[in-house]
């Protein structure tokens, strides 16, 4: 008998390897304005983009202002003039084309496929991510794909998890499970939307939040036996 009914997943960091389309992105995009490739720029490129989505979570910005803003003071910071909206644009044309999986992505899928429904849920720009899934061939896995910048709510709002387990077919919040590597988007937003979570954490990384995830793996190899096992008791993490 299978566990869930449903499993949620996060795109970027969870199925899609945003970290690598993200630096190839943002050199294509600073190549455009003859600017030679540095590390330090994608470093500083990362700590901007962190601090918007933080803002972006907490309702501070719109999910249009995102580009303008972290291009803004990027380009500031770099000592570059030109247009951050336009620069934004060009970004997140070269972003739409990469579409590198993250290790036992699409066999974690292929393994689940038939045996429960599947969704996406990211956080990101319609466009974009569905550019990315029809790429990497994702999109024909998945029975639902919930995109937050095609609606009004996104991670941590439990209505994003809502709509989607409304286009999984209607499946109850209990019997489904989110798998995601943001323990403040991904694990707390179905917490809040009372849905399992699974915590996918291939770092290792130490968990500063006083919530916990109900499983935590460091590879989605580990989903097919989390899904259709017995139930283990709340606090049993996967390792």
């Amino acid at each position: 008998m299978m566990r869930y009914d449903c499993v949620l997943f996060d795109a970027d960091g969870t199925l899609l390897d945003y970290e690598a389309g993200e630096a190839r992105a943002l050199a294509r995009t600073l190549a455009s304005l003859g600017v030679e490739p540095d590390p330090t720029h994608l470093a500083a490129y990362r700590e901007i983009n962190a601090r918007v989505w933080e803002r972006f979570e907490r309702r501070e910005i719109t999910q249009g202002e995102i580009g303008r803003e972290r291009f803004g003071e990027l380009l500031a910071r770099l000592g570059i003039r030109a247009d951050p909206e336009a620069l934004g644009e060009r970004y997140l044309g070269f972003l739409g084309e990469e579409a590198e999986l993250i290790d036992g992505a699409r066999e974690a899928l292929r393994a689940l496929r038939g045996r429960v429904k599947l969704a996406l849920v990211t956080n990101g720009l319609g466009p974009v991510q569905r550019a990315r899934l029809a790429r990497s061939g994702l999109d024909a896995l998945l029975d639902a794909v919930v995109i937050s910048g095609e609606l009004t709510v996104a991670k941590p709002d439990p209505r994003i998890f809502a709509l989607a387990l409304d286009g999984a077919g209607g499946v109850p919040p209990h019997r489904a499970l989110m798998v995601g590597d943001s323990l403040a988007s991904d694990v707390l937003g179905a917490i809040q939307a009372g849905l399992a979570s699974c915590w996918f954490n291939p770092r290792g990384e130490a968990n500063p939040f006083p919530f916990s995830p109900t499983y935590e793996i460091r590879s989605l190899a580990e989903l097919p036996g989390i899904v259709g096992t017995a139930d283990p008791p709340p606090t049993t993490r996967f390792l």
